[in-house]
């Protein structure tokens, strides 16, 4: 694990951020649980993370395209490709959820909630396409999530996808901010965005009978110790971090499980007794969490978190920027 200065040409990727530039994260390993073998999918970028968050595999496709190998999306569509004509036809977990009768939604930080990107995969599988009501009954905005935890309206099941436009009701503070968490982008904005959402679930009655999953869909070019385990052609990729937040999640504990995006499906599959999406899903025989909960303990409280660090350092430096602002 020594070529993380060669491959990114910079030796940013050695450094990391402590305690004092990301407190709330601490703050959530503190008390709940943090994934400490928890891996990315597959060596490569955020498209198709993605889709193995959506669905637990990245292919077959029959597209021919410089990002594709052997039929498996391993890459990035340069920043000009037209989506139009691109139709997936393998299953989500979304699918076997409407196919069960069980709720979920797909929260999307973008503008269009509906339009398809390299983070908001659903608009690109073909059930979806031949079934459009179904996406825009299930895919929603941002404020949407907010609105509906603060309505008691929480589906079984939801995904939130951070995207990169900020709701005009969302805190002021996300203002002309990226919070993709990804350099050059201030990771304490991406903070303060993940837990805005996540107070508003804990200042509900759905924190009770929820499970919060935070993770990240690509190690962000910062170098790790931990060599992948080789288990595909494609993956899997470097460690990315991830909090469990729950009444039922163990106190300050370490999961030393191996995990990876995929376990995110199988837990919901589990749950709801479902098949996994697809045959050949790394959800199949990926570890589901569950050694992260223990649902005889008396129920861990709520931690509320000022969701204001961006604007109280700006503040304190009376408004300049800070080293790592860009």
């Amino acid at each position: 694990m020594d070529g993380f200065v060669a491959a990114e040409g910079s030796n940013l990727t050695m450094g990391y951020y402590d305690r004092s530039d990301i407190p709330y994260y601490w703050d959530y390993a503190d008390n709940y649980v943090l994934d400490d073998d928890f891996f990315s999918s597959l060596m490569g970028p955020s498209f198709p993370n993605h889709l193995y968050l959506a669905s637990g595999t990245n292919g077959p496709t029959n597209m021919n395209e410089t990002w594709i190998l052997n039929g498996s999306i391993i890459n990035n569509p340069g920043s000009n490709f037209k989506w139009q004509g691109v139709d997936l036809t393998w299953s989500t977990l979304a699918q076997e959820l409407s196919n069960a009768g069980i709720s979920w939604r797909w929260y999307d930080g973008d503008k269009n909630a509906t339009a398809p990107t390299i983070w908001n995969v659903l608009p690109l599988f073909d059930y979806f396409q031949a079934h459009p009501t179904e996406l825009t009954a299930h895919v929603k905005s941002t404020q949407d999530f907010v609105t509906d935890v603060r309505d008691n309206d929480l589906p079984a099941v939801s995904w939130i996808i951070p995207g990169s436009w900020h709701p005009p009701t969302l805190p002021s503070v996300f203002a002309n901010e990226s919070i993709s968490e990804h350099p050059p982008a201030r990771c304490d904005a991406g903070m303060d965005y993940v837990a805005y959402v996540v107070n508003q679930v804990m200042q509900s009655p759905s924190w009770n009978t929820t499970a919060i999953i935070i993770t990240w869909d690509d190690y962000g070019g910062f170098y790790d110790h931990v060599a992948p385990p080789q288990i595909d052609p494609y993956g899997e990729g470097f460690r990315v971090p991830t909090l469990v937040i729950c009444p039922w999640a163990k106190h300050g504990y370490i999961d030393h499980t191996q995990y990876e995006f995929a376990s995110l499906l199988k837990l919901a599959e589990d749950n709801f007794h479902l098949s996994p999406a697809n045959p050949w899903g790394r959800d199949v025989n990926a570890s589901d969490l569950m050694s992260s909960f223990n649902f005889t303990q008396a129920p861990q409280p709520p931690l509320i978190e000022p969701a204001n660090f961006v604007f109280g350092q700006l503040n304190s430096i009376g408004g300049e920027k800070t080293p790592y602002e860009n």
